[in-house]
């Protein structure tokens, strides 16, 4: 029993060692992705907050880009479909709401029922 053991156990040591290297070599999937702008086939995905940019069936992180046109782009993650429109909001593919780790924003109706907030744009103040 001990003899096979002591033979089973440096085997088992190789795979995990294996099983370790071949898991960094697997991309990672994104997590969100935007159409920042098209020209022609080409088109500026935001893919996790970098840009990048992709001809129509290429891959980059998971992300396929299947089409583009105009101010429209339809990507697929794991076989799923999604359409984008330029300047829309980032979608989420498959990451849990929270893994932006934003928090919930509220705001509140002035007197003349509109609502702003105070923020900043490339380190200028500004009201939005």
């Amino acid at each position: 029993m001990m003899r096979s053991v002591a033979r089973v156990a440096p085997c088992i040591g190789r795979c995990v060692a294996v099983l370790a290297c071949a898991s960094a070599f697997v991309p990672a999937l994104a997590q969100s992705v935007s159409l920042g702008g098209s020209l022609g086939d080409k088109a500026l995905l935001i893919i996790d907050g970098a840009p990048r940019t992709l001809a129509v069936g290429a891959s980059v992180q998971g992300v396929r880009l299947v089409s583009v046109s105009g101010s429209n782009a339809v990507v697929e993650v794991k076989g799923r479909r999604v359409g984008l429109a330029l300047g829309g909001a980032q979608v989420n593919l498959g990451g849990r709401a929270g893994d932006s780790g934003a928090a919930q924003i509220v705001l509140s109706a002035d007197s003349g029922g509109h609502f702003v907030t105070s923020g900043a744009i490339n380190g200028k103040s500004a009201r939005f």
